[in-house]
């Protein structure tokens, strides 16, 4: 059999020499098709490929970079982001992907300059002051993170992402909680086709121990409607009931999230938690070192925008 080309090199050979994509391109495609651990990578590098062809190249590098940081493959993705920036240093999709490779090691005040400089260059777009507004919150400024993300929710009402940190820097001011709530039922009314609008305000509500009954198992049971096979969202259900104190109801609901997916590692959370509550501590650790096997490590943030 035909030996799989080395990722790396093939990547570097496009930075190299950005007309090296084209005669990448049908290599990308015919490993997308090819089955294996790898074929998701690949598919999402390809499409990455051809959804920017006609891009400058800056912005090519940058869609390359999101496809392998949605793969996980985080350093590779870094390495393109880096090479954006010095191709076009006026970028600001690539400084914004750049400073979020920085925030991921650790970098956070260089990270925050980049951003800083990406919402100088491009004002209407809304992720630089997303993602100041998340390393304010994740550096325990609350005020100031909910200052960055009202920006980020005017500029994209419809993003349930932005909504959802700014409920949280809310959450953490004293007083501003009932704003805070508000803030995630305008996510699910403004994104009422979105399961993730569904799954961060239930996850906001499961969090505060707020709203369960009256509102959030009529989110959900709207979701799964729609979307019957969406596993976080009969994740999400199992720990309503389980936080309602009725784990048979909640086993029925997390036994139908691991036939969907048995690799959530919010599932195995949710599993745990039904075994501390049934006084069996080894059943739930062994949940909890399966919920560690599957994350991710050291996602700053946790969702890729």
């Amino acid at each position: 059999p035909t030996p799989t080309p080395n990722l790396t090199q093939m990547l570097r050979a496009w930075a190299a020499a950005p007309e090296n994509a084209a005669a990448m391109q049908p290599t990308l495609e015919a490993l997308a098709e090819t089955p294996g651990p790898q074929a998701p990578l690949y598919q999402g590098l390809a499409q990455a490929f051809r959804r920017t062809q006609n891009l400058p190249e800056g912005y090519r590098l940058v869609e390359a970079g999101r496809a392998l940081a949605r793969a996980g493959r985080w350093e590779a993705a870094f390495w393109l982001w880096q090479q954006a920036v010095q191709r076009e240093p006026e970028n600001p999709a690539a400084l914004v992907y750049y400073g979020l490779g920085l925030a991921r090691q650790g970098a956070f005040a260089q990270a925050q300059k980049v951003w800083k400089q990406a919402r100088r260059l491009a004002p209407e777009d809304p992720l630089p002051a997303y993602l100041l507004g998340l390393l304010a919150l994740h550096q325990n400024r609350p005020a100031e993170a909910a200052a960055w993300l009202w920006r980020a929710v005017a500029l994209d009402p419809s993003q349930p992402l932005f909504r959802y940190a700014l409920a949280q820097s809310l959450a953490r001011q004293p007083g501003f909680f009932p704003q805070a709530w508000q803030v995630m039922e305008n996510a699910v009314r403004l994104a009422p086709q979105d399961p993730q609008a569904y799954h961060l305000a239930a996850g906001f509500a499961l969090e505060h121990r707020v709203y369960l009954e009256d509102r959030v198992l009529p989110w959900l049971r709207r979701l799964l409607q729609r979307h019957p096979d969406d596993a976080t969202g009969w994740v999400l259900l199992g720990r309503v009931y389980l936080e309602l104190g009725q784990p048979v109801l909640a086993r029925r609901f997390l036994q139908k999230a691991q036939a969907l997916d048995p690799t959530n590692p919010d599932l195995h959370r949710a599993w745990a938690l039904y075994y501390r509550m049934q006084n069996q501590p080894q059943a739930a650790q062994r949940h909890l070192n399966l919920a560690r096997r599957y994350t991710p490590p050291g996602l700053w943030p946790t969702v890729v925008p």
